[in-house]
């Protein structure tokens, strides 16, 4: 639908349709901006609905979200290129269909200026509200022509305030995760050999926990610790049965 729009923009407001074609260089450099709006909306619609369907045939595998940030970067200055350039080619074709009729141009130019002012004030609120850490650490220049409170000493303090904020919750939100997996035995590569061996033995489902609380409160951190180890020395963490099948495996994986 955009990119009809942008086309039905470039025939209003092209000499070759229905502009005046008054001004050659105006013309030109119209003609010029909306084959750059033109070019940016064709390639955001093919390279977003290449991105869809990857999304909705591998969107659950593991590592496709970070793959795809290149992609999504892409679309997103696409997306706001071709929002420039069809800012500044409907101004271009206002003043070629309307001069010289300037109380016209100002009227029309003027709405197009408010509903812009509008729709970024908002776009920039939603982005202070969700993302103001990213925000903060965009490159300078990008944020001064893309974010109005950039201008003002209370939006940057504003800014910096919630991206602050936003970094001590991600702080808080990791050290509450790596708390967690650490008082998480089931997750060490004690417990899979532990349960690996009871699955063996025909225990399928079988909760191994406690015998791998018993080894980690002895320091038994990782599998291959258990290279050197006796069936007499895991009998005294686990059932004879589990120790010796828990040998057998240690000798098979580490030699």
């Amino acid at each position: 639908m955009f990119l009809a729009g942008t086309f039905v923009l470039f025939e209003w407001g092209s000499p070759l349709s229905y502009g005046m074609g008054k001004d050659e260089v105006q013309d030109r450099i119209f003609s010029c901006i909306m084959a750059i709006a033109l070019s940016c909306n064709i390639f955001l619609a093919l390279w977003g609905s290449i991105l869809w369907i990857m999304a909705v045939v591998y969107g659950t595998r593991d590592g496709f979200a970070y793959e795809a940030r290149h992609l999504v970067a892409l679309c997103n200055y696409l997306m706001w290129i071709t929002y420039v350039a069809v800012t500044y080619g409907l101004i271009l074709a206002i003043l070629s269909n309307l001069n010289p009729y300037y109380i016209e141009i100002g009227i029309a130019i003027t709405f197009v200026g408010v509903v812009q002012l509008t729709g970024i004030k908002y776009v920039n609120d939603i982005w202070l509200a969700v993302a103001p850490l990213n925000t903060y650490h965009q490159p300078r220049w990008i944020q001064y022509i893309s974010y109005y409170w950039m201008f003002t000493k209370k939006g940057r303090t504003r800014l910096k305030g919630r991206a602050i904020a936003e970094a001590n919750s991600i702080k808080a939100h990791y050290k509450k995760n790596q708390s967690d997996n650490n008082n998480r035995p089931c997750d060490t590569s004690i417990n899979e050999l532990l349960s690996t061996a009871a699955t063996s033995l025909g225990m399928i489902d079988y909760d191994v926990s406690e015998f791998e609380k018993r080894l980690l409160g002895d320091w038994f951190n990782d599998a291959k610790q258990l290279k050197d180890r006796s069936v007499d020395c895991l009998k005294q963490y686990m059932p004879l049965r589990l120790a010796e099948e828990v040998h057998k495996l240690v000798k098979v994986r580490y030699g």
